[in-house]
């Protein structure tokens, strides 16, 4: 299992904001990172056919911000702290 903190960036037209999230995965990172944005509020979104990677509800757009792994004693430690949404697989 491979550790990571990664921001999804979320734009309501001139509003931008990011969120981050804690994901531990044996898939892909950078695949399992987009499989959570394209989720990104249970919300089935729509790619936008002329920029890969960003999707939309109505008028808001998500796309896959940084990702940075982290070792499996710092998830542990900020996972204790439950500030962040964390996706684990298998779990």
């Amino acid at each position: 299992m491979k550790y990571y903190i990664a921001k999804i960036d979320e734009q309501h037209g001139e509003f931008e904001c990011s969120h981050s999230v804690m994901i531990a995965t044996e898939k892909d990172a950078h695949q399992r990172h987009e499989e959570i944005t394209k989720d990104w509020y249970s919300i089935d979104l729509d790619e936008d056919p002329n920029q890969e990677g960003v999707y939309w509800n109505d008028c808001m757009t998500y796309q896959s911000g940084s990702l940075t792994k982290i070792s499996k004693k710092t998830f542990q430690e900020l996972g204790k702290k439950r500030i962040l949404v964390t996706f684990c697989d298998g779990e």
